[in-house]
Parts: structure tokens; sequence; C-alpha cells
């Protein structure tokens, strides 16, 4: 659903915002798709609190479902693994990064991941590097790939990336004024550039600060280059806002669920079990309505 989320704002670009302030114009809305696939598509539409619901039309939606559609029916995945609930995170990091060494059937070449996986694969760098020449996360020539266009004239767009998780610190108001200020104290520490550029060269990660990162950039990893290198080149969408229909219904309107429909919350499970593109599409677009969105008000 993360993927999903990834390539919903991708396509939609700065406008993939306007999915949580409800605040803006959506230009790629669609009124209507026929049975072999034929767009119609909406005028430009302003969207406020009151109309929403709108949002769930955009084209980006049908163009992600059909997207995994695509992987699905053309097995453009490790078929063996995929879809195995006994199969974790972990397990998947390790499929791919062991593929190099063993290669065959089970080589694998992309991994669908967050931009953290690399700190949490560390143990598996670690056994490689101790049993194979050049395995090191240093070493070897991992990065990250931008996400595919949905068309061939959106091809050289810039890269819209989303959160994929909040990144959020609180202090309790429940302890006595001298830890309040220590815990500032060390709030304001893990955020100065040096504690940024630490937390990049030890888990390859960045936070969500705007940060020049050349005081270490040939120290980092080619996987971590080509984290920054993407950073200083695409827009960024926060999946975060101050409308009140987004306050009042966080767990409905946040990002993991906003691909799912009423029907079929995961939409790559719902593919795999026969759901196509176009019956998913129909299904999002009126999750809601007029009507119910006016209770979520």
């Amino acid at each position: 659903t993360r993927f999903a989320a990834a390539l919903r704002a991708d396509y939609d670009g700065p406008e993939a915002m306007t999915s949580y302030t409800f605040n803006g114009t959506m230009t790629h809305l669609i009124d209507s798709i026929d049975g072999s696939g034929n767009v119609t598509y909406k005028a430009p539409t302003e969207i406020t609190e009151q109309n929403g619901y709108e949002v769930y039309s955009s084209a980006s939606y049908y163009n992600t479902y059909k997207f995994f559609e695509e992987i699905y029916k053309n097995k453009y995945y490790e078929t063996s693994k995929s879809f195995n609930e006994g199969v974790s995170h972990s397990d998947a990091q390790s499929l791919f990064l062991l593929s190099k060494a063993f290669g065959g059937n089970t080589d694998i070449g992309m991994l669908v991941e967050g931009l953290y996986w690399v700190n949490e694969a560390k143990p598996t760098f670690e056994e490689m590097e101790s049993g194979f020449q050049g395995a090191s996360l240093k070493e070897r020539n991992l990065k990250v790939m931008p996400l595919p266009k949905a068309s061939a004239d959106m091809i050289g767009q810039k890269t819209t990336l989303v959160d994929s998780l909040n990144q959020l610190a609180f202090i309790s108001a429940y302890v006595s004024e001298e830890k309040k200020e220590l815990a500032k104290t060390f709030l304001r520490f893990c955020s100065t550039q040096q504690s940024l550029e630490e937390f990049l060269t030890e888990t390859g990660l960045t936070r969500n600060y705007k940060v020049d990162y050349s005081n270490v950039y040939e120290q980092l990893s080619p996987y971590s280059k080509s984290v920054v290198d993407m950073l200083r080149s695409c827009d960024y969408i926060m999946p975060q806002s101050s409308a009140e229909v987004f306050r009042k219904n966080y767990s409905a309107l946040y990002r993991d669920y906003e691909m799912g429909t009423t029907a079929d919350p995961d939409p790559m499970i719902a593919i795999k079990d026969g759901k196509t593109a176009i019956q998913l599409f129909n299904e999002v677009k009126n999750k809601y309505n007029a009507t119910s969105w006016q209770a979520l008000l």
C-alpha cells in the first residue's frame, strides 16, 4: 500500500497535497472509464473541504492500479516468495541481497522498500561481508531507482516523493520542568547539522530537514549518495494537514489507507484475487460521495 501511495503521489506531483489539505485545484480527475479502458476526464476542479471526496477520482489511482495489474499479470515479481505471509520484510531484504551471491533462479533485480531498508538489513550486509568479496554496503552498487512514469509524455517530469513514516517527536507534559528543558535540548541536538550528517552516514537515512550534505557526501555508500541525489532534485509531499476534516478522520484519510477501497483495503491482494484496475478505480472513486463525506465533515 505504501508503494501504491508513492506511485499515486508521483503521478499527481505537487497536486497530491490537495488530497490532504483539501485546498487546491486537481487537473486530472476522471469522470468515467469504459470497458475498453478509454478515459473521460473532468474539467480542472477546485477542491475544498466540502467536496473533498472528488480527490478519489484522480487518474493517479487508476494508473497505480493499472501498474499493479501489469506486474501481476506478467509475473514481474519473485513468484515463490511474494504473497507469502511467512516471509517477513527482513527475509525479503536478505533474499534480495543474497541473490547476488547465489544467482540462477533466485536472482532478484529490485526490492520495493522504504529508504530505511539498508539500516534494517545491516545483519545481512555484515554476514555477507565476512563471506563474500565486495559484498559490503559501500562496495555494492545499490541505488534508489526513480518510480516509473504512467505514460511516455510524463518521462522527464520531476519525481515527487511522499513521506512514508511520520518523523515526529513529543515531550510528555507530565515530566518536571527541568526534564522538559533537557528533552528540548536533546531534540535540538538531534537536529543540528552535525547530528543530521552523522545520522545519514550511520543509517543511510535522512530526516525531514533541508540539509546540505556536501561535507559527508564522499564518505557515503553508492546507495546513500543516490538518496541524497534524489532528494536534491525532487518535489516532496507530507501526508499531513491542518484541514479539520483530515484531523477529525485521520485514520480513514491517512496515506496507508487512501489506496484501499471499502471492499478491498489492499489493492495488490485484490488484483491477485481477480479484480481489475477499472473495478478498483470505480470502487475508490465511489468510496465517498456528497452524503457520506458530509458525515465525515
